[in-house]
């Protein structure tokens, strides 16, 4: 039997604290929502590594990864997932949708305000949404 799908995402704060989501198109029957920016971790690719790397493929900014923050499963559909999220620090470039086919656009949200349940967040950013309100993780 297979494992869990492994994902990892980065977390970029702004000055307000509030995380930087990306926002996937809806598509056919699917319904738009707000996601972390992050990824499938590749075969031989360490989660840090898929995290900066999706950001400069979804944002075309370069980060510095501050340290990891935390990991979730999580079921979506009938897979398991297995999603690491790191924190990153803009080093180089402005975040920009590099992707218009699949991304329509990008804001700073308050995740740790918004009720739990939020309409449009994706599974991945609803569990980041729901540790940082009960505390488990901290962010840098």
């Amino acid at each position: 039997m297979a494992g869990p799908i492994e994902l990892a995402g980065c977390i970029i704060l702004d000055e307000e604290s509030r995380v930087l989501l990306l926002h996937r198109q809806a598509v056919g029957n699917t319904v738009g929502q707000w996601e972390i920016p992050g990824g499938k971790v590749r075969k031989r690719e360490e989660p840090e590594a898929t995290a900066t790397r999706e950001v400069l493929e979804e944002l075309g900014v370069e980060v510095r990864i501050a340290g990891k923050i935390g990991s979730v499963l999580f079921r979506q559909d009938d897979a398991l997932c297995s999603y690491e999220w790191f924190q990153g620090v803009i080093s180089s470039g402005t975040p920009s949708v590099e992707d218009s086919d699949v991304h329509d656009g990008f804001a700073y949200h308050d995740l740790r305000q918004r009720g739990i349940g939020y309409i449009g967040l994706s599974q991945g950013a609803e569990r980041l949404a729901w540790t940082l309100q009960t505390n488990e993780v901290q962010l840098f």
